[in-house]
């Protein structure tokens, strides 16, 4: 049994100043100052329990229980605006239980609870340089939660010539964190970074790292990883059921190392696809934005060399396709108005060239 504790207090001091010609007579008008405190005073508890029940299972169980008490004042114009002090509590309880049936294989099941930490940077107001627009703040923005329920696999190869891993998992998510609409004081309806009820993810994760000994290169590896996801979530500008902002949909990798131990060096590559594009909506003045983004598959290459025991010489290169681009969609259509015609749409393209790095490491 291990028992334990961490206290911490945490603050933002932010000053926004923000100029707009919103006359378009090319002078600029200045905005009230935009102040805001946040403090935090935070505290977690947590007891964890590992239990041998046999020789082939084992159990490990954990319970943290965080809480916390925020403040926040925000001042405009000379006045001060107070917001109640929110007081948050949350148990996390983890179990992860393993059962090995053999040296080089075992099984394992994993239900644990997670509490996103918030950001204070989304509590004040901001400027979003790209739409030239004030960012309200949400001083009630709750944490994410999730229940993650996750079984695995994971078996070693003979004579240590690599793991297998798989897994299969199922989130179910209450107050995602995503731009959401709110009503400002003003009477108007504005997005900030809000809590959408609910939210679900569930996939599939395979990987293989493999010591290529069989073909003459006992000093090299190769890793495979491919993970499949899909998520739900109902947008909260539509009301259409859409992906979760961060789900690629698959994420596909491949990495190569070959260690050349009689020179003290290395050389290696990896590709990585994030899968394809994201979806997500905003809410821009009186208009619904709605984007899409996605960015190519990267391919790099490193190699290495030791100059002394604690000092290494790397040389990396990145985009050696020639082909990492970065494509964005962009289309304005009226809030609030069924089957509203595209007012506007945008294209962003940025294209990347290769590029090289040389990195010094060491310990001195």
């Amino acid at each position: 049994m291990e028992v334990g504790g961490e206290a911490a207090r945490n603050g933002l001091d932010a000053d926004l100043q923000a100029y707009f010609d919103r006359d378009a007579d090319g002078v600029l008008d200045t905005t009230p100052n935009q102040l805001g405190e946040v403090q935090e005073k935070r505290a977690e508890l947590f007891a964890t329990h590992r239990w041998t029940v046999t020789p082939a299972l084992s159990l490990e169980s954990s319970l943290n229980y965080e809480f916390s008490s925020i403040n926040s004042v925000f001042r405009t114009a000379g006045v001060t605006r107070h917001t109640p002090e929110r007081k948050l509590s949350f148990p996390k309880p983890r179990f992860d239980l393993r059962y090995r049936t053999s040296p080089e294989v075992q099984y394992r099941l994993r239900v644990e609870r997670t509490i996103s930490q918030l950001q204070f940077g989304n509590f004040v107001p901001s400027i979003n340089f790209e739409n030239n627009v004030l960012v309200e703040g949400n001083p009630f923005l709750e944490p994410e939660k999730t229940w993650i329920i996750e079984p695995g696999y994971e078996r070693r190869l003979p004579g240590d010539a690599g793991l297998l891993e798989a897994r299969v998992f199922y989130n179910e998510i209450s107050d995602a964190i995503d731009r959401a609409p709110v009503v400002l004081p003003s009477g108007a309806i504005g997005a900030v970074q809000g809590n959408i009820p609910s939210a679900h993810a569930y996939g599939g994760e395979v990987k293989v790292s493999v010591r290529l000994g069989f073909l003459g290169l006992p000093t090299s590896l190769l890793s495979v990883r491919y993970l499949a996801q899909k998520s739900k979530v109902r947008d909260p500008f539509t009301g259409e059921t859409r992906r979760l902002t961060s789900d690629r949909h698959y994420q596909f990798d491949v990495s190569y190392r070959q260690d050349l131990r009689g020179l003290g060096a290395s050389w290696g590559f990896s590709f990585k696809d994030a899968g394809d594009s994201i979806y997500s909506t905003d809410l821009i003045g009186p208009n619904l934005l709605e984007q899409y983004y996605a960015i190519e598959p990267t391919l790099e290459a490193f190699a290495e060399k030791r100059l002394t025991g604690a000092t290494v010489l790397r040389i990396e290169v990145q985009n050696l396709t020639g082909i990492d681009d970065e494509r964005r969609a962009r289309f304005y259509s009226r809030y609030g108005t069924p089957n509203a015609p595209i007012l506007r749409s945008e294209t962003y393209t940025e294209h990347r060239e290769l590029r090289s790095a040389v990195r010094l490491r060491g310990t001195f």
